[in-house]
């Protein structure tokens, strides 16, 4: 074998004979994972094969075109489309099992064999990670609250309009819904705690204003970073229950020829526990508890990588903007503690500075900003925490 054929080998199908009592559905799916190739010349010609020949008497293909486990996980959907019903003999659904191209098929602007509906019953109880990724005709699902564990990613990319996820659940995992692009209505029950990173991230047909203040779901209390991201909304207000947001959580932007409106999004409790950023671009947030502890999360750039013949450094910043204040403080430096540094006050979220270097070469970059406001007629002012950057320029 020559370097090139060692470093690029024939792509192959490893055929592999499954043999012990003790092999569970969960351990087919992980040999499924690394060991089924789709799109082979021999698994074109025969998909059920790989799975009959080499688990043999482990797994049964359904007439619905599921390949089924002896203890009910679908390792993988090779129908042919259309309306597939799924009976109580079900408990779980696998990793990628009913990806649209999950069955060997040549790549078709038509699609042939999209699923147009299809039921999890009761008697599921794990979804795997990308289970129905590339579905674009399912209009709905429901997700029942027999559901204990869930892949991220289940239903990502789909084409679905509506999801629905029963009484009981306690986790939207991370990813779940990411760039269901028609995704419009999500309903969610009042059991639910936490909404996973990226939930519903580039759902951009989804407005979630119908959930401002999270009025119906009492026991709400985090929710993860980039999970609404890109959403519709205008008018958004986060209620005190809410006590974890991770960054991003409602990014806002005029991505994919969308032209929103400056959203505004008011925060009734204490930010601490908010990462910085949790809310950016077009998003603005109100805090009607205060600023104290709010950070705004910054980055920074130069317009030189040395001094120039002042040995001035030219240092730009952009920031997160918040609403109902007075300014920000910017103030930057080449020195970590900040000496030799120059503050300004200024109305935009964003400032530049000519920063003393003092000497010929400069490596590092430090910056800071806070935001205040006046909070009575002596001029008191009230700030945000002091939101810090370091910026290697090498």
């Amino acid at each position: 074998m020559d370097e090139e054929e060692e470093l690029y080998p024939e792509e192959r199908s490893i055929r592999i004979i499954a043999d012990g009592t003790k092999l569970t559905g969960r351990d087919m799916e992980l040999l499924t994972r690394y060991c089924y190739n789709t799109f082979s010349e021999d698994n074109r010609e025969d998909p059920a094969g790989w799975f009959l020949n080499g688990f043999r008497d482990r797994v049964r293909l359904l007439d619905n075109g599921c390949i089924v486990t002896n203890d009910g996980l679908i390792l993988r959907y090779l129908g042919d489309g259309g309306e597939v019903v799924l009976d109580d003999s079900i408990t779980g659904i696998g990793r990628y099992a009913f990806d649209y191209y999950g069955k060997p098929r040549k790549y078709d602007l038509t699609r042939p064999g999209e699923i147009t509906s299809i039921n999890i019953p009761k008697s599921v109880k794990y979804i795997g990670e990308y289970a129905f990724q590339n579905q674009n005709s399912i209009e709905s699902i429901t997700v029942p609250a027999s559901v204990k564990e869930f892949g991220n990613y289940a239903f990502a990319g789909m084409g679905i309009k509506k999801i629905i996820f029963e009484e009981g659940i306690r986790q939207i995992p991370v990813g779940i819904c990411d760039e269901c692009r028609l995704l419009e209505t999500v309903v969610l029950p009042k059991s639910l705690e936490k909404i996973g990173k990226v939930a519903f991230r580039y759902c951009t047909s989804f407005d979630i204003d119908i959930y401002s203040g999270f009025e119906d779901l009492p026991n709400l209390t985090e929710i993860g970073g980039g999970a609404f991201y890109n959403c519709i909304m205008k008018d958004f207000v986060i209620p005190e229950q809410i006590t974890k947001i991770g960054a991003n959580a409602f990014y806002l932007n005029g991505d994919y020829g969308r032209e929103p409106e400056e959203a505004k999004i008011t925060v009734m409790g204490d930010a601490k526990g908010y990462e910085t950023g949790f809310c950016n671009g077009l998003a603005i947030p109100v805090f009607t508890k205060g600023i104290a502890g709010v950070k705004l999360g910054l980055r920074i750039w130069t317009y030189n990588t040395e001094p120039d013949k002042d040995k001035k450094m030219l240092i730009g910043c952009k920031w997160l903007r918040i609403g109902d204040i007075d300014g920000y403080e910017y103030e930057a430096s080449v020195n970590e503690d900040f000496s030799n540094s120059v503050r300004i006050e200024t109305t935009e979220p964003q400032g530049k500075v000519y920063a003393d270097a003092g000497k010929s070469e400069v490596t590092t970059l430090y910056a800071r900003v806070r935001a205040f406001r006046t909070v009575d007629d002596k001029g008191t002012r009230e700030y945000t925490e002091w939101s810090e950057i370091v910026w290697d320029i090498d």
